[in-house]
């Protein structure tokens, strides 16, 4: 049983915080991971590296495929 006086509310925001923060980490990596195999797929290698130094570039790729 939980009593009210017990309740953080700063700490339960503070790990929902985390868990959205992970979430959509693992969202992005999964779009990066979309990106790069469709990439390769098509053999455009160059791309990737344009895309890993610039972010306006990978932007560009994830609209150009709906990502």
């Amino acid at each position: 049983m939980l009593w009210i006086t017990e309740y953080d509310e700063t700490k339960d925001r503070e790990l929902f915080r985390q868990d959205c923060l992970e979430e959509g980490r693992a969202e992005e990596a999964e779009r990066m991971s979309s990106l790069m195999l469709k990439l390769k797929d098509l053999n455009r290698v160059e791309d990737v590296f344009k895309a890993a130094s610039d972010p306006s570039y990978l932007q560009k790729l994830y609209k150009e495929f709906n990502l």
